[in-house]
């Protein structure tokens, strides 16, 4: 249940940081050693980054590039989180709007925590879902 709750609070730290930009309290929600994947969405944006600032940093570059062009984004949960194994699984949807339409995005977020902080943190998405969402906002995947 701890483990949950420390995600929920990453996750609501997130969403501050999304309006207001200020990426330090997402910051230290990670492990020093930490890395973040975001894995399957068939784009550039398929990769690993390091340690807290590098994955913050990652964050609002991906956030500025797509996310931030939409109209609206209405983040929420599409299924029960769960923890097995030690890694906390959290299957995620958010509807985003556009003067071109609407989508909604599906993903599955995994994470370990060391020492109270998340250790490792993923994102996975489908390539095809991924290429729909961005053609809203004019962006053309590129390759990983």
């Amino acid at each position: 249940m701890l483990r949950r709750l420390r995600f929920l609070r990453y996750a609501m730290a997130f969403e501050r940081a999304f309006t207001s930009d200020e990426w330090a309290e997402v910051a230290s929600h990670f492990h020093p050693e930490a890395t973040y994947e975001m894995i399957g969405s068939g784009t550039e944006w398929d990769r690993v980054v390091r340690y807290p600032q590098g994955i913050t940093a990652y964050f609002k570059v991906m956030l500025d590039a797509l996310d931030r062009r939409f109209q609206s984004r209405t983040p929420g949960l599409d299924g029960m989180p769960r923890m097995k194994d030690g890694v906390f699984t959290l299957p995620w949807k958010a509807r985003y709007v556009s003067q071109a339409g609407q989508l909604t995005l599906h993903g599955v977020s995994r994470c370990t925590f060391k020492d109270g902080l998340i250790y490792t943190l993923s994102d996975t998405m489908d390539a095809d879902e991924c290429r729909q969402w961005g053609a809203l906002i004019g962006v053309v995947p590129k390759s990983a």
